[in-house]
């Protein structure tokens, strides 16, 4: 098929390109607009185990156990923060600085996530400095009663938390929710070509001496031009 025949059918079937990318793009202007804003601060935490104190005489083992043990650990951090008893530390913690909050409504908004010996702890609320006084208060939290969560000796031959970066602002990100109301234009852009090709397909209609000519297999010798009367 020729790029005259492709734009032709474009011409013939112009409602399935335009009609339903345009109702895509108005539901998603409308979820956009409607959209509740959502506001990250963020955090991130490290666990460092520390190497048992032994006379210089006694065999010392390598770093690597030390690693190993921080490995494990901050899989045990991620889970605890996860978990309501840590949530409800928090609540108590926010209380007693003067936000009324539940347990439950503190553990919802954190989210967690390891990578390599970094804990990242991400605070959603849809108020910037909810956010802010939650991951400030999971991070206190942390820094004092981590050892007691994850039950290991708080002291230099135990492990330690470490704040890697504390959190001091909250900030939104749209770009994303964005980039994804676009690739649903897009999408529906794609399937009303598809539509309109197969609309086309259907139908048997005979609009030009081209069409005629290959239904009937046989060749075009002449066109009789529309009365313009």
């Amino acid at each position: 098929m020729e790029l005259k025949s492709y734009l032709q059918v474009f011409a013939r079937r112009w409602p399935a390109l335009v009609i339903l990318p345009l109702l895509v793009g108005m539901l998603a202007i409308y979820q956009d607009m409607n959209r509740v804003t959502q506001y990250t601060a963020d955090a991130r935490l490290s666990v460092v185990r520390m190497p048992d104190p032994r006379p210089v005489e006694d065999f010392r083992y390598d770093e690597y156990y030390n690693y190993l043990t921080s490995e494990f650990k901050i899989d045990d951090l991620v889970e605890t923060v996860n978990g309501n008893v840590f949530a409800g530390a928090v609540a108590e913690r926010l209380t007693a600085a003067g936000m009324s909050i539940d347990g439950d409504v503190v553990q919802e908004t954190i989210g967690t996530e390891r990578r390599h010996r970094v804990l990242f702890i991400m605070v959603n609320t849809n108020e910037p400095e909810r956010s802010l006084e939650i991951s400030q208060a999971v991070v206190a939290e942390l820094e004092e009663n981590a050892p007691m969560y994850l039950d290991m000796p708080n002291d230099a031959a135990g492990a330690s938390v470490r704040v890697v970066e504390f959190p001091n602002d909250a900030s939104t990100d749209t770009t994303q929710a964005r980039i994804i109301l676009a690739l649903g234009v897009l999408a529906a852009l794609g399937a009303g070509v598809l539509l309109a090709f197969l609309v086309d397909y259907l139908d048997d209609t005979l609009y030009d001496g081209d069409s005629a000519a290959a239904a009937t297999k046989l060749p075009l010798l002449a066109t009789v031009p529309a009365d313009p009367s």
